[in-house]
């Protein structure tokens, strides 16, 4: 059955929606538009940009599906270790300058968080971010 015979069973008000969505209907959206002189100089939307529009979409609806439905209180990680080091130590090495330098695990990453930035005078730190 052609696309033209079903889209004449609809309601008008569908009709003409659907109309607007197939080819036929678009050129004649543009010669209507056109002789009116509505015409825009903007770019139409190619299918690669709505592809990814509905790709991104469906994976943030995913996400955020998973996280209501998977994640809970219950399942939340929690890793404690007895251990005989000195706390003193340990809060300096968390605090200090060599742990920051683990955690960014690239030499790039280093540079650019904790080499980039600067104090004032009045002791505020200036750094790239938002």
């Amino acid at each position: 059955m052609a696309l033209r015979s079903v889209l004449n069973r609809l309601p008008a008000p569908l009709r003409k929606r659907a109309y607007g969505l197939t080819a036929g209907g678009q050129a004649y959206k543009a010669r209507v538009n056109k002789a009116r002189g509505l015409v825009t100089a903007s770019k139409p939307i190619s299918p690669l940009q709505t592809k990814l529009a509905v790709g991104a979409g469906v994976i943030t609806v995913g996400c955020v599906a998973g996280q209501t439905f998977f994640g809970s209180e219950e399942h939340f990680y929690d890793h404690r270790f007895v251990t005989e080091a000195d706390p003193n130590a340990l809060a300096e090495f968390y605090g200090n300058e060599d742990f920051m330098e683990i955690f960014c695990v690239f030499p790039f990453m280093v540079d650019f968080m904790m080499r980039s930035g600067y104090f004032d005078d009045n002791g505020h730190v200036h750094t790239f971010g938002l």
